[in-house]
């Protein structure tokens, strides 16, 4: 699959300014799609059981769960750090970031409330799950425990991090994402703001080169171009989840 195929109604509807929400899952399941193989290749790409155990996992979870899982597949960061991943894989240049495939399986676990640990390697400033938040870190690794019901427990050398069961809620050492809330007659929905995540704009596109996005809210969020928070290549080996 290299090409995306749109209805002829729905390209219709986009064109002229319309299409609803028949135009909206069809393009959030593109976008969906098109991750999975993204993670696919990458799978193949690395040639690792380590990730390759991840995925296996990550697909048992979203059997199970496929709303909240599908809501961190869909997450247009996953995409861009897939891609970025792939790329430096086939060309064996620039760091693929390989730990952030067990980050990415602790995010859905969250969402979805299922149980989950991983330890990831040293090197890492801060551990960054997509759509929800950021962890400011030490440099000597960290552990992500996700309990059902409770958030998660994120502890590093000197630090430890409790995530919220509703991620939204920030605290001393966690950085919630940001959202918009949209209200209308019709039903509201809320946007993400994403100053947070490393691979919020795609590789090599004008919003990665440009200067990056910054934060007023009392100095807590500073200038980090992509590649400064994500965790570090070396995978760690996947623990059980139960389903």
């Amino acid at each position: 699959m290299n090409r995306l195929v749109i209805p002829q109604r729905i390209f219709t509807a986009l064109a002229g300014g319309g299409g609803g929400g028949e135009a909206c899952r069809f393009l959030a399941a593109a976008a969906r799609n098109r991750h999975l193989l993204l993670l696919k290749a990458l799978v193949d790409a690395a040639r690792s059981t380590e990730i390759k155990a991840y995925f296996d996992l990550l697909a048992r979870m979203h059997a199970s769960h496929p709303e909240p899982v599908d809501a961190v597949l869909c997450y247009p960061a996953v995409g861009a750090w897939a891609l970025s991943a792939v790329r430096a894989l086939h060309r064996s240049e620039g760091d693929p970031h390989l730990a952030q495939m067990p980050v990415l399986l602790a995010t859905a676990a969250i969402r979805a409330g299922l149980p989950f640990e991983t330890q990831l390697p040293s090197g890492a400033e801060a551990a960054v799950l997509p759509s929800l938040g950021r962890s400011r870190l030490g440099s000597g690794g960290c552990r992500i425990q996700v309990i059902p019901g409770e958030g998660a427990i994120i502890t590093g050398s000197p630090w430890r991090v409790e995530v919220p069961a509703d991620p939204s809620h920030e605290s001393a050492s966690w950085q919630a994402m940001r959202h918009i809330t949209v209200n209308h007659p019709n039903g509201g929905w809320q946007v993400a703001v994403d100053d947070l995540d490393p691979y919020r704009f795609p590789p090599g596109s004008r919003g990665e080169r440009d200067s990056p996005m910054t934060s007023s809210r009392s100095g807590t969020r500073s200038s980090h171009r992509r590649g400064r928070f994500c965790v570090p290549p070396t995978p760690a080996s996947p623990t059980k989840s139960t389903p």
